[in-house]
């Protein structure tokens, strides 16, 4: 057993019996073992501590003297709203005691609980700005009783703090956008606060606009939620809300028998279905995935008209786990054939490679020829040659002109020409 250690403190080599030893377990040895620091490193590092201690306990005893020191003011008894409200609108130092009556407070906190509007998840309804932080040399001394709702209050503040700034949106901009909801989108209304606000402030010299453009969507959203949010169910809402405004936006509800484990809602677009069925040549499907808070699949058909597509309707569609195998193409076959019965007789249809677009397509026209998109082609292609480190199949010259005639039987990849594959090894 060796006799000598390292110091990890002073990093000399001393006796064992300079080492104090450990009075317990730790991570770093076990009990009786001796310490990582020699006996006179750990006796300075002692006293560093001890000095540090004693220069804390001095601070803290002079910052309580200048406390005591200073002449508070009574403010008297209060409620609790009426004394923060006073404190808001202090930015000097100050130092005030007051009798504060919380008897109310309890009876207040359960009637908002009652009355409090509940706020959609991911919405808020202001906007939440951290306030500067600095060390302000100020305390609060309270004296509670349960004898009494009367809290004694002693505040000290060493500094100013910066004026509290009202975030929340003024009443003025939430009628204008309860006004205009209807007809002007968010952003358009924001930038018309912004416009009014920067003239205000240019004219009397105000400070830039405290809220934020999220408060007015907050606002806005909540005006125009009540047309459109007729049922809490999704699907349900959407067919309420196509049922008693579809004539005014030019849109048709498709009715779709259900499939179990799944929720759709299908609509066309009356104005262009009437004008551009019967002209139908090609017929494009697409869906979009993870673009709402439903987890809805969004898909649309669009027609050829000249080089531009028209749109001509859409299905929302969503499936869970009970959902049976097949069950979304089934839908798919059902939304596609109610397009076949307004008169839509593509001769061509094209889709990505998802194998229940591309059947449902086949099952509803079956002499229309059908096509992978050609924007899907070269993305899945770019997609496939940029990745080097995976090795392909061998290419087989004989194979590839047997479907392909047109192939020059000639042709082999580089990576081949030295060890060629014959017909007979594929």
């Amino acid at each position: 057993m060796p006799q000598n250690k390292k110091c990890e403190q002073c990093h000399a080599h001393k006796a064992l019996t300079k080492f104090k030893p450990r009075k317990f377990d730790t991570s770093r040895g076990k009990k009786g073992e001796p310490l990582g620091i020699c006996a006179t490193c750990a006796e300075k590092k002692a006293a560093r501590k001890r000095k540090a201690r004693a220069l804390e306990v001095d601070s803290e005893a002079a910052t309580e003297d200048a406390h005591n020191r200073h002449a508070y003011t009574d403010l008297g008894e209060k409620q609790l709203a009426d004394l923060l409200d006073l404190l808001t609108e202090l930015t000097e130092p100050l130092h005030v005691q007051a009798r504060v009556d919380v008897s109310q407070i309890a009876a207040q906190n359960q009637d908002q609980r009652k009355h409090k509007e509940k706020i959609p998840r991911g919405i808020k309804p202001r906007d939440s700005r951290r306030g500067e932080r600095f060390a302000c040399g100020g305390w609060l001394h309270l004296v509670l009783s349960d004898k009494t709702d009367i809290i004694e209050l002693r505040l000290s503040h060493g500094q100013a703090h910066l004026p509290y700034v009202d975030i929340l949106l003024p009443e003025e901009w939430r009628a204008y956008i309860a006004a205009n909801a209807r007809d002007h989108m968010a952003g358009q209304i924001w930038r018309h606060i912004v416009r009014v606000e920067d003239e205000r402030r240019r004219e009397t010299s105000k400070s830039p606009i405290p809220f934020r453009a999220k408060a007015v969507y907050y606002h806005w959203l909540l005006a125009c939620r009540k047309d459109w949010k007729l049922h809490p169910n999704p699907v349900v809402s959407a067919q309420r809300f196509l049922e008693q405004h579809g004539d005014q936006y030019h849109l048709k509800l498709i009715n779709l028998e259900g499939e179990p484990g799944t929720e759709a809602v299908a609509f066309y677009v009356e104005d262009f279905v009437q004008g551009w069925a019967a002209h139908t040549q090609e017929l494009a499907m697409d869906s979009t995935w993870n673009t709402n808070g439903g987890n809805f699949e969004l898909f649309a058909t669009i027609a050829d008209a000249n080089g531009s597509g028209v749109p001509l309707a859409f299905m929302f569609i969503r499936t869970s786990d009970g959902a049976t195998m097949g069950a979304k193409q089934r839908m798919l076959e059902r939304f596609l054939t109610a397009l076949r019965d307004l008169g839509i007789q593509p001769e061509f249809t094209l889709t990505d490679k998802d194998w229940s677009e591309i059947n449902a397509m086949r099952a509803v026209w079956p002499k229309a020829k059908h096509q992978l998109c050609f924007w899907h082609a070269l993305h899945a292609l770019k997609q496939r040659l940029c990745k080097n480190k995976d090795t392909p199949a061998p290419y087989d010259a004989v194979a590839a002109k047997e479907e392909f005639p047109f192939i020059d039987v000639e042709f082999v990849p580089k990576a081949q020409q030295e060890n060629p594959l014959s017909p007979q090894e594929g």
